[in-house]
């Protein structure tokens, strides 16, 4: 699962190192979370206007922005950047809980493994981060877990 916020290079040049070490495919999924997700009793939706396709798009948006500038940052890493961006090019956007998302994303492509990034930097060492921790404990795909404060290193730096 690959967020749209400045640490995500973290998490995609890990999976992009583990993918060209494995000669595998990247399957890429930003979700927007939900906010009606929870509302059962319609009390929330009553008074939100929340437009599911207009989200997705403007995600949609938002990560293509987002893409071009990791594979920028990403180009002194790694030098074939045509294999970058063919490794990038499976990229889905939906709306739900980021973790059921990327869990059920997982499942349906048959995936070997998924890489997601454990926390914010603002919270204490300890806590994974509610996505990663849903991940990690939920799935049957095995997940390797990129630690984004404190800085992130590279799955090729052992």
């Amino acid at each position: 699962g690959l967020d749209l916020a400045e640490r995500s290079k973290a998490v995609f040049e890990v999976a992009v190192a583990l993918a060209q070490a494995a000669n595998a495919e990247i399957e890429i999924i930003h979700v927007v979370p939900d906010p009606l997700r929870d509302d059962h009793t319609d009390v929330l939706g009553s008074v939100l206007n929340f437009d599911r396709k207009r989200a997705a798009s403007r995600s949609r948006d938002r990560i293509e922005a987002l893409f071009e500038r990791l594979f920028r940052e990403l180009e002194p890493s790694f030098s074939d950047e045509v294999k970058v961006r063919e490794l990038g090019r499976n990229r889905r956007v939906t709306i739900g809980d980021p973790a059921g998302e990327i869990i059920a994303h997982a499942n349906n492509v048959g995936a070997d493994l998924i890489v997601v990034g454990t926390q914010d930097p603002g919270k204490p060492s300890t806590h994974l981060g509610r996505v990663a921790e849903t991940v990690a404990r939920r799935s049957l795909t095995h997940v390797c877990l990129v630690p984004l404060s404190g800085g992130a290193r590279s799955a090729t730096d052992d």
